[in-house]
C-alpha cells in the first residue's frame, strides 16, 4: 500500500513584487510533490501595484487548491499568521515572494521530517542571479547561508518546514519583531525540545539585494532585530564592547585599503576584488547602527518576554570593555 503524504501549506506573503511573485507560482505549480497533497498560500499584505491581478490570473490555473488572502498592510509577521490560519497542512512551507524553488523543493523539506524530535527543516537559498557586485558579495559572505544559521541552531524562512502543531504551540510568529522574526520562531521550537535540520538538496533561488542601499537596510534591520531578540529572551549585552568590535573590524579594513588598492593595481585585479572591503564595511556599518539605533531608542519589547538562558544562539557578548585589550594583545602578539 502507498503511504500516505502529509498534506502541505506553502505559505507565501506579499508586498509590491507582482512580477517576482509570478516567478515564484510558476516554480510552486511545477512542484514534483503530489498535486492533491499540497495548498498555496498568498498573503497580499497591501500591495499597490499588480499583485491582485497575478493572484485571480494564477487561481485559474493552479494544478494544486490555491488560496489569495488580500488585507491591509500590517506586516510581514501578521500576514504569514494570516496564512497559517487559513492552511490546514500538517507540514507549513516557508519561502519568499522573491524565491524561486526548485521542483523537488517540498519533497525534499518533507522527506527532511525523518524524525519525531525534528521540529523545522531548512533548505538551501542561493542566489538567482548576480547582476550586481554587492549581490555577489551577499552570496559570498554568507549573509543567507542556511546550512551556517543551521549550525549556531537557527532558521532562515527562505526556504524552511515546520510541523503544523509547533507553529501552533508557540502561536505563530511575534509581530514585535520588525526583523529576525524568522530565528525566533527556530529558537522557540527548540525550547519546546525539537531538532533542527539542514538538507541541502532543498534549493530555493533567491534574489539578493541589488544595491548598496538595499543591502545596508537589510542589515540596519538585522542589526534592529538582534536587539529585540536580546530583550524577547532576557538577555544582556555591553553595547560599547561590541560597538567597538564592530569600529575595530572597520579601521582594520580601512587601513589596509591601500594595500588591497596596490595588489589590484599590480596583479589587475577585476573591481570585485577592490569592491569587497568596502561591501563589508557597509555590512558592519548597517548592522551596528540598527543595533546602536535600538539600543538607545528603541521601545522596551512590547510581546510577552521569555525568562530562559538561551545558550544555542550566538546573541552578541556581555563582556566589559576593556576585556578587548586581551584580545588585541594576542593578535600583537601573533
Amino acid at each position: 500500500m502507498q503511504e500516505i503524504k502529509p498534506f502541505v501549506s506553502v505559505i507565501i506573503p506579499t508586498f509590491n513584487r507582482s512580477a517576482n511573485l509570478s516567478r515564484c507560482l510558476d516554480s510552486l505549480f511545477n512542484q514534483t510533490y503530489p498535486k492533491d497533497r499540497y495548498e498555496i498560500i498568498i498573503v497580499n499584505d497591501g500591495s499597490r501595484d499588480n499583485t491582485e491581478n497575478v493572484l485571480r490570473e494564477y487561481k485559474k490555473k493552479a494544478p494544486c487548491e490555491f488560496i489569495g488572502i488580500t488585507q491591509e498592510n500590517q506586516g510581514i509577521a501578521i500576514a504569514t499568521n494570516s496564512g497559517i490560519s487559513k492552511s490546514k497542512g500538517d507540514i507549513i512551507c516557508f519561502t519568499g515572494d522573491d524565491c524561486i524553488p526548485e521542483n523537488n523543493w517540498i519533497t525534499l523539506l518533507v522527506n527532511g521530517f525523518t524524525d519525531e524530535k525534528i521540529g523545522a527543516v531548512g533548505g538551501k537559498v542561493v542566489s538567482y542571479q548576480v547582476k550586481t557586485q554587492i549581490q555577489q558579495f551577499v552570496e559570498d559572505c554568507g549573509c543567507l547561508d542556511q546550512e551556517k544559521f543551521v549550525k549556531k541552531n537557527t532558521m532562515i524562512t527562505g526556504s524552511a518546514a515546520y510541523r503544523r502543531h509547533i507553529l501552533t504551540d508557540i502561536q505563530g510568529l511575534d509581530d514585535h519583531m520588525n526583523a529576525c522574526i524568522d530565528l525566533d520562531i527556530s529558537i522557540k521550537t527548540q525550547l519546546l525540545g525539537y531538532t533542527l535540520k539542514y538538507v541541502p538538496d532543498a534549493i530555493v533561488y533567491h534574489d539578493h539585494p541589488a544595491t548598496v542601499k538595499h543591502f545596508f537596510s537589510q542589515q540596519y534591520r538585522n542589526g534592529i532585530g538582534y536587539v529585540r531578540l536580546h530583550r524577547k529572551y532576557g538577555k544582556k549585552y555591553n553595547l560599547a564592547y561590541n560597538t567597538t568590535i564592530y569600529l575595530y573590524k572597520i579601521f582594520v579594513i580601512l587601513i589596509c585599503y591601500p594595500y588591497t588598492l596596490t595588489v589590484a593595481l599590480i596583479l589587475k585585479q577585476k573591481s570585485y576584488f577592490v569592491l569587497k572591503p568596502l561591501f563589508e564595511v557597509i555590512k558592519l556599518s548597517g548592522f551596528s547602527m540598527g543595533v546602536i539605533r535600538e539600543t538607545l531608542f528603541g521601545e522596551i519589547f512590547k510581546g510577552e518576554p521569555i525568562q530562559t538562558n538561551v545558550n544555542f544562539f550566538q546573541f552578541m557578548d556581555d563582556k566589559p570593555l576593556f576585556s578587548l585589550w586581551q584580545k588585541f594583545r594576542k593578535k600583537i602578539v601573533k
